[in-house]
């Protein structure tokens, strides 16, 4: 052992022991004019050899508080707090893993910065991964903008992940289910005080409107016999009039009709005059 505690260690290049320490209560400083290495199994004999930091105790009873293995995997008993630049997941590894694998946190990951991981897991029945954040929660796909990445969510399977949900790059938004009356949309209001009202699903086009302009549309969509998509029934809500002051609505009611051609059944429009509403019922001899 050598004791630093009341002197500077000057070491050679190449320098060998087993134990570097300081006494109590005295800090422990490494320096060095340029790169400083550590190096696990120099012999390469050996197998599951670790970096690790300990506090406390006498020599053997020390608790462990990190680890660093010599295949790369850091394993932090505790919280990590990153207040700089990025964590990336291609340096620290792949996987981002609560619980278990390559890079193991027990505690919380805590950052102000951006972090890059491949996946984040958890592991075990109860295990939950929470995100919180002060102000926004930014999920951005294909950072480079070059492919055409998509955003999932996804059920383990033993054959392989099942989506549930997939939104594209372009906005559109699928959902998946194979059991009956899956997939399914539910909006919930949990209070019931009189001021609030119902749960609303709201089509929004934020160009200036023209006439007879469809808003927002309800395809109703299957396989034929022949194994081809065919559009069944359609509901669109839009304008009649767009004219300011003067404003309009349609909703029409369209089903296909023999030859999948799809037919006004039932149309609600704007009148001619104020309050007056005009309905048109079928399309050719009944």
């Amino acid at each position: 052992m050598i004791d630093t505690s009341n002197s500077v260690l000057k070491a050679p290049e190449n320098f060998f022991t087993n134990t570097v320490s300081g006494y109590d209560n005295t800090d422990f400083e490494l320096k060095a004019g340029g790169n400083i290495q550590f190096t696990l199994d120099v012999d390469n004999n050996e197998t599951a050899q670790s970096f690790s930091f300990r506090d406390g105790g006498n020599i053997g009873t020390f608790t462990e508080i990190d680890n660093l293995n010599q295949s790369g995997d850091l394993v932090i008993e505790g919280d990590l707090t990153v207040k700089g630049n990025q964590i990336n997941g291609t340096s620290l590894a792949s996987v981002l893993t609560f619980g278990t694998g390559t890079t193991t946190l027990t505690g919380s990951l805590e950052t102000s910065s951006t972090i890059y991981s491949n996946r984040l897991w958890s592991y075990g029945t109860d295990d939950n991964i929470e995100v919180r954040s002060q102000n926004d929660v930014n999920i951005v796909i294909d950072g480079n903008n070059n492919a055409n990445a998509e955003l999932k969510i996804q059920r383990a399977g033993s054959g392989g992940d099942d989506d549930i949900i997939v939104i594209d790059e372009s906005g559109v938004m699928t959902m998946y289910g194979s059991q009956l009356g899956q997939p399914a949309i539910s909006l919930h209001q949990n209070t019931q005080t009189a001021p609030y009202g119902p749960p609303i699903f709201e089509f929004f086009r934020n160009a200036v409107n023209v006439d007879n302009a469809d808003i927002g549309r309800f395809d109703f969509k299957a396989r034929d016999s022949g194994g081809s998509e065919t559009t069944y029934a359609q509901i669109i809500g839009g304008t009649e009039e767009s004219g300011a002051g003067a404003e309009g609505g349609k909703i029409k009611f369209k089903i296909a009709s023999h030859d999948a051609e799809l037919i006004d059944g039932f149309v609600i429009e704007d009148g001619n005059a104020e309050d007056e509403v005009d309905v048109t019922i079928a399309n050719g001899s009944s």
